[in-house]
């Protein structure tokens, strides 16, 4: 646990850093500093990679750490157009995906011991789309990609709920998952409310904290945690 603690000492100190821009609403150190977080969780993910015999499992959450990124990056812009924001959101929905796919969700094997669980997207994405229509004002479009976007992010939780109520795979994994993917489901909505309904003070602060959760937490539970016992 020492060790682990040395490495995410980068995360800390830069998140920390972040967060205290974030808070004081300096945009010029929030812009510097927004993709540092997320990039040493990237980084460490890689260093994983590297010290131990393939895992599909890192090989995905590297790619969904790569792409949260992007996202990252296009989200400094998106009050100034809706290509950066849907492009911006593509990238993020990709980052789900990948961590999706990364916990197993899914998967042939996944099926066919959960197989009722493929009805999960088409279900979400149908009571989703009204209540996003109305949030985005009646842009079919962008309600169409925030309901697919909602059901991709919430399968995140419910993946590790079904996994926990089985009593499959490591109680500590999956527990540690579902909080963080709770905590991504709290600053997308965050995110959502804040920019088609009202706007609050330091409403970047109260994004970024439970993202940042998110972000360290799937990284203990699907590389850090995956790495000692499956």
């Amino acid at each position: 646990m020492t060790i682990i603690a040395l490495l995410l000492m980068p995360f800390f100190f830069t998140s920390t850093i972040h967060l205290v821009f974030v808070y004081k609403e300096d945009e010029r150190g929030r812009r510097i500093t927004k993709v540092f977080p997320v990039l040493t969780l990237f980084l460490l993910t890689v260093y994983y990679f590297s010290q131990m015999t393939y895992s599909s499992r890192f090989f995905l959450t590297g790619l969904a750490f790569f792409f949260s990124l992007i996202g990252d990056v296009l989200f400094l812009y998106k009050k100034k157009g809706l290509p950066y924001l849907i492009t911006g959101t593509l990238s993020f929905f990709l980052a789900h995906v990948f961590f999706l796919m990364a916990s197993g969700f899914l998967t042939p094997y996944w099926l066919s011991r959960h197989p009722y669980t493929a009805l999960y997207f088409p279900i979400v994405i149908l009571i989703a789309f009204y209540p996003i229509l109305r949030l985005v004002k009646g842009r079919v479009g962008l309600a169409l990609l925030g309901s697919v976007y909602t059901a991709t992010v919430t399968a995140l939780a419910f993946s590790f709920i079904v996994q926990l109520i089985a009593g499959e795979s490591f109680y500590l994994f999956n527990l540690v998952g579902l909080i963080s993917a709770l905590a991504f489901i709290l600053s997308d909505l965050l995110n959502a409310l804040t920019l088609f309904k009202k706007d609050v003070k330091r409403r970047d602060f109260y994004i970024m904290l439970p993202y940042l959760i998110a972000q360290v937490g799937l990284f203990f539970a699907l590389v850090y945690m995956s790495s000692m016992v499956f």
